[in-house]
């Protein structure tokens, strides 16, 4: 084997480029968790308003919410049928004793005078109702925004972890390379670019681990947002807000949809109770009889009142039932509350632990850069091994690993906590209220 002489050696090692110095510092770039962005969110931001938007359009959930709201204002509709005129006809054959007739037809023309308040009962109810399901579709909106942003940032934390991988692979082959040049001029043994190159093939698996682990989330991703190829940009700082000091629970969908279902309880109660009472209606009709061939019309106009007296207690029976009900919405509207509770409190205990993470994480990182840097200074001059240098790394890596998984993971908690308190799609500027119930914002 050809010796090269010494200060040519020295020379040439000290050409070498340092391993991924530049590329790990690269990516402590992307904002970090500390404080509220700066302006506000804007629509091309990583392009997730889009995503949100296009998943807001392919979402079975969403369909399925828009939907009961048509369900709910046709059942309004019919509930305010009550107020209008009736008109039916009616025809029979046969012969009748009580008209000496063998057929009649004719026209009814009927109309509500007074219920004491049962066709009020059913209109308020529906309208309650109505409302309940626009209010269930935003907290429905909000899910599906979060799903979608939990996908995107599982897709974004595997990509950035990928080319953690790939750059601690191009360190660990400057380090093979520079093993080589040691055991080529007689510094060191040639075990040393045996253990590098096993400590490389390790990465390698590492990468192609994440890599798979990336497109799997890309997969996710695409179903939920219809794109057969999403393009991950950096992670915007919009996830770096600060969640809400308080939160009001009134303003939330969850608490308001349940709100309503509680009011509209109230009105079931009332119309039951209103069944006591009795039903005043005006009807005229006109009708025509036959009898042998001949005919004659018959005209009437009255006044007719149905009153229960007696039903088998069943009037009773749907008072209760209503009740019932109504005790049952008012424990939605408190599981609701403690729901909104218990999302928000485990997202921000997630929230400060990622930040205090993050924050460890950047000083150990810093730490671990400077110490890498000692180490190959010291290897090239013979008082490191190589394992030590190689250890170096595999710390520098493990720290870059550590600072990128707590600043997703601050971004995954300050996500939930927003969907929590239903602030998530004021985000993306996504004005709910603006919307008429069935209607979802345009792309």
């Amino acid at each position: 084997m050809m010796k090269l002489p010494l200060s040519s050696l020295w020379l040439l090692l000290l050409a070498l480029p340092l391993p991924a110095a530049s590329g790990l510092l690269a990516t402590s770039a992307e904002p970090a968790f500390s404080a509220p962005p700066a302006e506000p969110m804007r629509a091309d931001d990583s392009g997730l308003r889009e995503a949100i938007l296009r998943a807001f359009a392919r979402h079975p959930r969403i369909a399925e919410a828009a939907a009961q709201i048509q369900v709910s204002r046709a059942r309004l509709d019919e509930a305010k049928s009550g107020w209008y005129p009736q008109i039916a006809l009616q025809g029979s054959a046969g012969h009748a004793d009580s008209t000496r007739s063998d057929g009649a037809g004719g026209v009814t023309l009927s109309q509500l005078l007074y219920d004491f308040g049962k066709t009020r009962g059913r209109v308020d109810e529906q309208e309650r109702l109505t409302e309940a399901n626009r209010f269930a579709l935003y907290d429905t909106l909000t899910r599906v925004a979060q799903e979608t942003l939990l996908a995107w940032l599982d897709a974004k934390r595997q990509q950035t972890l990928a080319q953690a991988s790939r750059e601690q692979l191009s360190g660990l082959e400057d380090i093979a390379r520079l093993a080589t040049l040691r055991a080529e001029a007689g510094l060191n043994s040639d075990s040393d670019k045996l253990q590098a190159q096993t400590r490389i093939d390790g990465m390698r698996a590492s990468e192609a681990q994440y890599q798979a682990l990336e497109q799997a989330a890309l997969a996710r991703l695409s179903v939920l947002t219809g794109d057969a190829n999403p393009q991950l940009g950096p992670l915007p700082p919009l996830f770096a807000r600060e969640p809400l000091k308080r939160i009001d629970y009134e303003s939330t969908s969850a608490v308001r949809s349940a709100r309503e279902k509680q009011r509209a309880s109230d009105e079931r109660v009332r119309q039951a109770q209103a069944d006591r009472w009795p039903t005043l209606k005006a009807e005229a009709g006109r009708t025509r009889y036959i009898n042998n061939g001949d005919g004659w019309w018959d005209d009437s106009v009255q006044l007719r009142v149905n009153a229960p007296l007696y039903q088998g207690g069943a009037i009773n029976a749907r008072v209760q039932a209503a009740e019932g009900e109504r005790e049952a919405a008012r424990a939605e509207v408190e599981q609701a509350q403690r729901l909104i509770d218990q999302s928000a409190a485990n997202a921000n205990a997630a929230l400060t632990g990622a930040k205090a993470r993050l924050r460890a994480g950047e000083r150990q990182y810093q730490s671990a850069v400077r110490t890498r840097e000692v180490y190959r200074n010291e290897y090239q001059l013979g008082k490191r091994s190589l394992n030590d240098l190689l250890s170096s790394e595999q710390d520098l890596f493990q720290a870059q690993i550590t600072r990128e998984e707590a600043r997703f993971d601050a971004a995954v908690a300050s996500v939930n906590y927003a969907a929590a308190a239903d602030t998530l799609l004021d985000w993306f500027d996504i004005d709910r209220s603006a919307q008429s119930g069935d209607t979802l914002p345009s792309l």
